[in-house]
């Protein structure tokens, strides 16, 4: 990346004077993509494509001087449940851990490795839904992307002794995850 286009990937047309004059304007291009990941499901092919733009932005703010660091935590997360129950919980829980941290910084490499710890909690927890819930088949309806799981519902439901809500959910939670591995790892 050369210094022309560090700019662009960061809207300027010319290099500020002042350096809070330039971090204010990476800031401005950090906001709308960590807006997406405290609003959004963790959905990996999306989180990616925008992890590769913070990546971009990163880079640019080094080249142009106003060098943006990570923070010096290891950030990690661990989900690791017995029952189906107990994950559901521990899933919302690192999550809401996740994102209060995302939430509390502007930084783009901060962010990116928040989210990387993320994606893998994702993973974690698909892999342990499908195991916990294998005695389950897929939703026989077309499911769209934006269809995730709402985990306070599933539990309410488990807890109410719903099971036809419950194994409802859980079917379209296999099929939605299953239809992303496809997208992952196509055949």
């Amino acid at each position: 990346m050369n210094e022309e286009t560090a700019m662009d990937v960061l809207g300027l047309q010319e290099l500020p004077q002042d350096k809070d004059d330039l971090i204010d304007q990476i800031e401005e291009q950090v906001f709308p993509i960590r807006e997406y990941f405290l609003r959004n499901p963790v959905v990996s092919i999306l989180y990616q494509k925008r992890m590769r733009q913070l990546e971009r932005i990163a880079k640019a703010s080094t080249l142009l001087g106003a060098e943006t660091e990570a923070s010096t935590d290891n950030i990690s997360f661990h989900l690791k449940a017995e029952g189906l129950t107990a994950l559901l919980k521990g899933y919302e829980e690192v999550l809401m851990q996740a994102r209060l941290r995302i939430a509390s910084t502007m930084q783009p490499k901060a962010i990116t490795s928040i989210v990387s710890a993320m994606l893998d909690v994702q993973d974690s927890y698909e892999s342990q839904f499908m195991a916990l819930t294998a005695d389950l088949e897929e939703a026989d309806e077309s499911i769209k992307a934006s269809e995730h799981l709402e985990t306070g519902v599933l539990l309410l439901a488990l807890r109410n002794d719903d099971q036809a809500a419950a194994e409802g959910m859980i079917r379209k939670e296999r099929k939605r995850i299953n239809a992303f591995r496809r997208l992952k790892h196509p055949s």
